[in-house]
């Protein structure tokens, strides 16, 4: 039980670095829009998945600022940081 408990908490917290990367990634990207052909079109395609449920969360409760930032990303990144921390904890 042990070792699948150890393998669990390794594949959460590699998914959590790796998302966490690849949501920077996105961010840089953002700020030169067009510039990043495919490496950019792989980013947003696999960062996507991870916005989709927090963008409607905050559609559902009608959460729409007009800030010049993405909450979603923002809040993505945090929830990533708090499974990261939870798992190490383990």
């Amino acid at each position: 039980m042990q070792t699948f408990l150890s393998f669990a908490t390794t594949l959460v917290l590699a998914f959590c670095s790796i998302s966490q990367i690849l949501l920077l990634g996105r961010a840089i990207f953002s700020w030169f829009p067009g510039q990043g052909g495919a490496v950019e079109r792989f980013i947003y395609g696999c960062t996507e998945p991870l916005l989709i449920p927090v963008r409607k969360l905050f559609d559902l409760f009608d959460i729409r600022p007009n800030l010049p930032i993405d909450l979603s990303f923002t809040v993505t990144f945090v929830l990533l940081i708090i499974i990261e921390s939870i798992a190490m904890s383990l």
